[in-house]
């Protein structure tokens, strides 16, 4: 039995990252929270949430391991407003890196995807810019909904990324707050 090539691809990714997830869940059947921030070291709990969601914190398929990652700090004893600032600052930057990256394909394949960019435009165009900005903070900041979609929708509808910058900050300062105080009260 052969595969396609992109089909060979897709399956190393899922493989990777189901045996990433793994391997993180088995450390924790040795590690606790706490023995893995006192190793690791407070300050450097931050800073690793910090670089974690700035390479793909939130994307498709990293977001499990950013999550478990900013509870189980906050969990072995790093502060939960910390790491909720570190990780939404760093989720922003992996954010707008993606709206970057989605920004340079789309303009690209712009022909190709004009009938679909036209069907999004006109719905936005229905909604009023504070509704669609509010809309867009409840969805970023608390869901759990994989951010590289959102930022491939907004491209698509035409936005810039300097208007979503202040929204991506404090979206993602949310989501890791909620996610830090979570993990603080449910994991200790």
């Amino acid at each position: 039995m052969t595969f396609h090539p992109k089909a060979k691809h897709i399956l190393r990714v899922i493989l990777l990252v189901a045996a990433v997830i793994a391997l993180i869940n088995v450390i924790f059947i040795w590690i606790s929270p706490q023995e893995l921030v006192e190793n690791l070291g407070v300050e450097n709990s931050y800073l690793v949430a910090f670089l974690v969601a700035s390479f793909g914190g939130l994307s498709s398929v990293t977001s499990p391991i950013l999550y478990t990652l900013i509870a189980t700090f906050a969990a072995g004893g790093a502060t939960p407003w910390l790491l909720g600032v570190s990780g939404g600052i760093g989720i922003a930057i992996g954010d707008a890196f993606i709206f970057i990256l989605a920004r340079l394909g789309y303009k690209t394949t712009k022909k190709m995807h004009k009938h679909e960019a036209e069907k999004y435009f006109h719905l936005q165009e229905k909604i009023p810019f504070w509704v669609q900005l509010v809309l867009l903070y409840l969805i970023l900041g608390f869901t759990p909904i994989p951010n590289d979609i959102i930022m491939i929708l907004l491209v698509l509808v035409g936005y810039k990324l300097r208007a979503l910058i202040p929204l991506l900050l404090i979206s993602g300062i949310t989501i890791a707050t909620i996610t830090a105080y979570t993990g603080e009260a449910f994991l200790k």
